[in-house]
């Protein structure tokens, strides 16, 4: 062999033992690449992951279903407070922004939250809760005749004005003392109207759902003017100001009913879960509500592209290890002379390198031979003391055996 490998190290020096034709030292080489790739497949096989957990869990609901009518706000000629619960539902129709927590376009679900005995912190829970929502029905009206109507030449003084010491969301009532003028004239003229007719009552609705709620603590304010009602407020939002407008014909009757069906029903269910209506504490006998929980937990999942690679290298390992050891060979190296350490190690114990007086003319060989320190080793060493290994005998006899080694 006069093919130099110390260049390399054994996982590169696959391709150079090929070509050089020395299969098994790149079967060796083979196996020793493999065993990179075997390290890293190996560690791969098992990763820990955060993923989602669903479990079963108690809930109950926040408070009754019940309306607490000792709590509720007498009727008031103030509609402000109507106004300015009603300013998230007109955002809900001109910039499309999001509802109160438990409150969609159509239900206000009765709310809940984690049972006292449930200790779990969870990511989210959802569960089974009822839905309130307001089925109207709403249809244009046709007057049997015409209506004609006097009116006198006179002045009307009305000033409309809101004590501001209490705000505009006071539960309280508010005196209105009223101051302004008005001036009728008394002329002939016809009214463009369109009426429509709405008939509704409260519905229940079952369905699932997972709802976030944010808390906030800053207080409403809307300062517009009140030009008119909530509800024709919203309504403008919804389809314009044309039906508003002297200038313009009446709407469609179907474009009317149906915006008023539709504002009707959010309103519904935003003033039910806006905090407005006033609901009884929650029964101690309540019963509880079957729902799940979601947790984020740390699992240990298997990797099948790593556990594939492990297994078929391993494979590979058996079918070689097989050959190697399966084949009859003749003699092998102790190591691969791969580094400076191996080399070093075929010559530390032979005569040569401790001799004192070396011949100039010295032949060497690579054998077994016995070294200064009396034992039996395989490297280099004066050919005269050396016992030739071939690599086509199975067997090497010993150098002690050697007439020529003593």
């Amino acid at each position: 062999m006069d093919l130099n490998y110390t260049s390399l190290p054994p996982q590169l020096s696959i391709v150079r033992a090929i070509k050089a034709g020395h299969v098994l030292i790149g079967v060796v080489c083979f196996i020793a690449l493999l065993a990179n790739v075997l390290a890293v497949g190996l560690g791969g096989i098992f990763n820990e992951k955060p993923v989602l957990v669903t479990y079963p869990v108690e809930l109950q609901n926040l408070h009754s279903a019940k309306f607490d009518l000792a709590a509720l706000r007498p009727t008031t000629r103030n509609d402000a407070r109507q106004r300015d619960n009603m300013i998230s539902v007109k955002s809900n129709f001109t910039l499309g922004t999001e509802m109160p927590p438990w409150v969609t376009a159509e239900y206000y679900f009765q709310p809940f939250e984690l049972s006292a005995t449930e200790t779990t912190e969870v990511e989210s829970i959802s569960g089974l809760t009822r839905g309130y929502g307001l089925d109207i029905t709403c249809g244009d009206v046709t007057l049997a005749k015409p209506i004609n109507e006097t009116l006198l030449n006179t002045t009307v003084i009305d000033v409309s004005s809101y004590k501001k010491e209490r705000g505009i969301t006071d539960e309280r009532c508010v005196d209105f003392p009223t101051l302004a003028p008005g001036r009728i004239l008394n002329e002939t003229a016809s009214v463009e109207a369109a009426r429509i007719w709405c008939r509704g009552g409260i519905i229940l609705y079952w369905g699932r759902g997972g709802v976030r709620a944010f808390p906030a603590t800053a207080a409403d304010w809307h300062s517009d003017g009140m030009s008119g009602s909530w509800l024709t407020e919203i309504m403008k939002a919804d389809i314009g100001n044309d039906f508003i407008n002297p200038n313009e014909p009446n709407p469609e009757e179907s474009l009317m009913v149906s915006s008023t069906m539709d504002v009707w029903r959010r309103s519904f269910s935003y003033f039910l879960g806006s905090g407005v209506v006033p609901y009884e504490p929650l029964e101690e006998d309540a019963p509880k509500i079957a729902g799940t929980a979601t947790v984020t937990e740390t699992r240990i999942f298997m990797s099948n592209s790593a556990f594939l690679i492990s297994i078929v290298i391993m494979a590979i390992y058996v079918v070689l290890a097989a050959y190697i050891y399966g084949s009859p060979m003749g003699f092998f190296l102790p190591r691969m002379p791969t580094s400076i350490a191996a080399i070093v190690e075929m010559i530390a114990p032979s005569t040569a390198l401790r001799d004192s007086t070396p011949v100039s003319e010295a032949r060497f060989a690579f054998g077994r031979y016995i070294g200064k320190d009396g034992g039996r080793h395989v490297g280099i060493e004066y050919a005269e003391l050396v016992m030739p290994a071939s690599p086509h005998q199975a067997h090497v006899q010993d150098a002690t055996n050697n007439p020529e080694a003593n």
